[in-house]
């Protein structure tokens, strides 16, 4: 009976992270929920997850940031902080995360795609409106103020 149950408990995990990769913490709590915290079989099937490889929080954050970058770009301080409240420990942040020029990359993208429609805008309001979108994305100002002045061909000036 035991080994049936955990078999059942092992399947439905598996279909759950077929949707989607899911972190370690992610697959916990699914299963916490599904066996009403009993953590014996918490355990096993966990064990069992990862020598089948459904729990691997490093190729997760990979896979996760490969998506984020393809889909809705997003700066390296906004990501870490994602990846933080799905349960990634910070030594495999760092390990994964992206290098500075590939913020670059995204945040030029991103500008790119939107300064046309505020090319009628005044400088100062093209700039204003770049600046925050790039900030709400999370890239860092450094980042922000070297893209900024690619786009717009202007240097970026604070008393504009």
């Amino acid at each position: 009976m035991d080994d049936e149950i955990l078999q059942k408990l092992i399947a439905h995990t598996i279909s759950y992270v077929s949707f989607r990769l899911r972190s370690a913490k992610e697959i916990h709590e699914y299963l916490s929920k599904r066996i009403k915290g009993d953590e014996k079989y918490i355990h096993l099937a966990e064990s069992r997850l990862k020598e089948l490889r459904y729990i691997d929080d490093e190729m997760f954050a990979k896979r996760f940031i490969e998506s984020r970058n393809r889909s809705r770009p997003k700066g390296k301080k906004l990501i870490q902080l994602e990846l933080r409240r799905k349960g990634i420990s910070q030594d495999i942040i760092d390990s994964v995360n992206n290098d500075g020029q590939v913020d670059i990359e995204l945040a030029r993208g991103i500008a790119q795609k939107k300064y046309p429609l505020w090319k009628k805008l005044s400088v100062l309001e093209q700039k204003k409106k770049l600046f925050g979108l790039l900030q709400r994305r999370g890239f860092g100002s450094t980042v922000i103020f070297r893209v900024i002045d690619e786009v717009t061909g202007f240097k970026y000036n604070e008393n504009d």
